[in-house]
């Protein structure tokens, strides 16, 4: 049986993000101006929001490890899922394959929502992808 993604009330936002049965380029908001775009295939995109603060590998596509969500008021953490309403957690590996990780921890999510191929295809226009081979947590748990 295939599960939606889509849990929210409409297919253009969700409440809960599962990466292990979603595709595409998802936009990922909180209260902050900077945004996180997540590409199901293992990549994230922090674009730096004005009054943010700016990290190494902002606004650079960078190879995308592993994700959790963290629920800061049950202190539940759940791997391979981001949530409205709990923090999201990202491992990366910006340097592709030196294992040098780095992590970000985003505020509350309060949106999640899938970019429209248009978009998609925009966004990957503007900003070049890595050149290493992907391979997410959660891609090793689809048999």
């Amino acid at each position: 049986m295939t599960r939606d993604p889509f849990v929210g009330r409409d297919r253009s936002a969700t409440a809960v993000l599962d990466l292990t049965i979603a595709s595409g380029l998802w936009v990922v908001a909180s209260s902050s101006p900077t945004r996180y775009f997540v590409d199901v295939q293992g990549l994230l995109l922090r674009s730096h929001g004005v009054g943010s603060p700016r990290f190494a590998f902002d606004d650079e596509w960078v190879p995308l490890v592993r994700v959790r969500s963290y629920d800061p008021t049950t202190r539940e953490s759940t791997a391979n899922e981001i949530r409205c309403g709990a923090r999201a957690y990202y491992l990366t590996d910006p340097r592709g394959g030196s294992l040098d990780y780095e992590w970000r921890l985003q505020r509350v999510v309060t949106e999640i929502r899938p970019l429209a191929p248009d978009d998609a295809a925009a966004m990957y226009a503007r900003t070049a992808a890595p050149d290493v081979p992907l391979r997410p947590e959660w891609a090793r748990t689809i048999s």
